[in-house]
């Protein structure tokens, strides 16, 4: 049995940890298009899986640009693909998902299809020409995938399910794997900063502008708080330079999936306010939930989402308004003020992460590649 993953850029973990549980029941091969950014996210993959990559540059937002250039890299994957002759082809958007599409039509109908969504592109709430174009080729192309695989229900309510047949459709959340806890961590980051501070944590793909400057300004304006910014975005260069005065920011830069607990270890709270007018914001329930909970750190996430319904049905973060800088000043005073509040949700954490695993949906997983 061979396993392909074609993915339009650099893996990232939710497509790692698949990627290695398919080389454990299957030859698995992972075939990206490297488009030679800057500060690329990193990525480790199991040693039984073979790595190729198309390198064609094409940079984020230049959208002319990166059609002109997967027409090029339309044609370099198919022949990769033909020559590796997969059973299962795992891809993630609808651009690769146009790739396998013509694959299955032209060359193999036997491929069984995995289709992945971790976010809902914003086009699709569009009511323009545009938006509606996208959604007639996504319904189209869905007609030869085998499997979706989901990671929030809400994509499902709100969308798929209007043109997917529910056989089809697969829940697997962006959890971790419990072994992540369990590696052991240096003590600090930066040594530089006050360890007697409260320390806020933004970890993963730095988006979402007026958000973290609604943060930033916070930090910068309170002496007790600490902030550490690991990952990389196409705004670093300019928020590094807005926050270039501040001693009590940090950006550690792309890091590699298996660091994760190192950075956690070293914040004692999350920072999870993401832009409300973009309204898959509303609906998605993001990694850095499930990671908060296996490392047992309180969030603090947008109102009005379905994020923040779960942080407080188990009371595990605050909400703030992710347009008011003094909702966030009221809770973080708050939290200066009383740090029971913290150990309150630290120990309801605890109680719940074990059901939020990734081990428990491995065996589901393994199906897909055997």
């Amino acid at each position: 049995m061979k396993s392909m993953f074609l993915l339009s850029h650099t893996p990232i973990p939710r497509f790692i940890k698949k990627i290695n549980i398919a080389s454990e029941v299957s030859q698995t091969k992972l075939l990206y298009w490297d488009r030679k950014l800057k500060n690329d996210v990193k990525f480790t993959v199991g040693s039984g899986v073979v790595c190729e990559s198309i390198e064609l540059k094409a940079p984020i937002g230049k959208t002319l640009k990166r059609s002109l250039t997967l027409i090029i890299f339309l044609f370099k994957s198919l022949k990769i693909i033909k020559k590796y002759g997969p059973n299962n082809l795992h891809v993630g958007n609808l651009d690769m998902l146009l790739i396998a599409f013509i694959y299955k039509t032209l060359f193999n109908k036997d491929v069984k299809i995995i289709y992945e969504i971790g976010d809902l592109p914003e086009i699709i709430f569009k009511s323009n020409i545009f938006g509606r174009l996208y959604k007639n080729l996504e319904k189209a192309l869905m007609k030869k995938v085998d499997f979706l695989i989901l990671s929030s229900s809400f994509f499902w309510e709100v969308y798929y399910k209007q043109f997917t047949d529910y056989e089809k459709y697969i829940y697997i959340p962006n959890v971790p794997s419990i072994s992540m806890a369990k590696t052991p961590f240096k003590k600090r980051i930066n040594q530089e900063f006050n360890n007697e501070n409260l320390t806020i944590g933004f970890i993963g793909s730095i988006r979402y502008e007026q958000q973290l400057k609604m943060l930033f300004d916070e930090v910068m304006y309170n002496g007790k708080i600490n902030l550490l910014v690991a990952g990389t975005g196409m705004k670093v260069k300019e928020l590094k330079k807005y926050t270039s005065k501040s001693k009590n920011i940090k950006f550690t830069g792309p890091y590699d999936y298996k660091e994760i607990g190192y950075l956690y270890s070293n914040v004692d709270i999350i920072y999870s306010v993401y832009d409300t007018d973009k309204e898959n914001v509303k609906i998605a329930l993001p990694n850095r939930l499930y990671e908060s909970l296996l490392f047992e750190k309180p969030l603090i996430v947008s109102k009005n989402t379905e994020l923040a319904n779960f942080v407080l049905e188990h009371n595990i973060g605050f909400e703030v308004s992710d347009k008011s800088p003094e909702d966030l000043r009221k809770i973080l005073t708050s939290i200066l003020r009383d740090e029971k509040l913290l150990k309150e949700k630290q120990k309801h954490c605890n109680a719940i992460k074990k059901n939020y695993t990734y081990e428990a949906y491995i065996p589901k997983i393994k199906a897909l590649y055997r």
